[in-house]
């Protein structure tokens, strides 16, 4: 009797989350919804959900690393000023 190979399939989901994206580019998740927001990183929407493909983040790093981008700045908190 011959024993058959089981080939094993891996699947790999074609849109990845902005948590894998944030951990991809080096960053946090906060730095990647900044991207986002300022147009630098167009996202696949579904929902409320922000979905990057593979490419778009390789091609991103590939700017950050090469110096066409920069992360944009994020504005520090103003002091409250103190009323009397």
């Amino acid at each position: 009797m011959k024993e058959k190979a089981l080939s094993a399939v891996v699947v790999t989901p074609l849109f990845k989350d902005i948590r894998y994206a944030a951990a991809r580019l080096g960053t946090t998740v906060f730095n990647v919804r900044t991207l986002v927001w300022n147009h630098l990183l167009k996202p696949i929407r579904q929902g409320q959900k922000f979905l990057f493909t593979e490419e778009m983040l390789i091609e991103l790093a590939a700017e950050l690393a090469s110096g066409k981008v920069e992360f944009p700045k994020v504005p520090a908190k103003k002091p409250k000023k103190a009323t009397a």
